[in-house]
């Protein structure tokens, strides 16, 4: 089974996401799950959070599945989150996320360490403010 662990830390209003080494996603339950997590987080708190999540885990090649990812990650990002910022991962994975974000017109927030992605939050705060929670039907 693949596990997570979701923190939140009420300071920096920051939904921590840490994987079990060597977690492999192969069906949506995990995603569903993870994502209840996060939307459950946002709304206790009554406003838009960030997730910092390391980039350590790995999908099931599977386009359903990848599609659904997609589908709840707009979803989350739309009614609950600012944004979603990862770390971590070999240069190579980096890069592939870079380019998709290019490619979908999105900013990629991919940082070596966390301690970068907490102070690309820190900095994103500053920039751009929180929005208010929609909580528009789940997909």
């Amino acid at each position: 089974m693949n596990n997570f662990t979701l923190t939140f830390d009420p300071v920096e209003n920051i939904i921590f996401v840490d994987w079990e080494p060597d977690s492999v996603i192969e069906t949506d339950e995990v995603l569903i799950r993870l994502y209840t997590g996060i939307v459950n987080i946002a709304k206790k708190q009554g406003k838009r959070a960030y997730v910092i999540s390391q980039n350590s885990v790995k999908f099931k090649p599977d386009e359903a599945l990848l599609a659904k990812r997609a589908v709840y990650v707009d979803w989350m990002t739309e009614n609950y989150l600012n944004y979603i910022v990862r770390w971590g991962g070999d240069a190579s994975s980096r890069n592939r996320i870079r380019v998709h974000a290019i490619k979908s017109g999105q900013p990629s927030n991919i940082y070596i360490t966390k301690e970068e992605a907490i102070m690309a939050v820190r900095h994103m705060r500053q920039t751009d403010p929180l929005r208010p929670i929609t909580d528009k039907p789940q997909p």
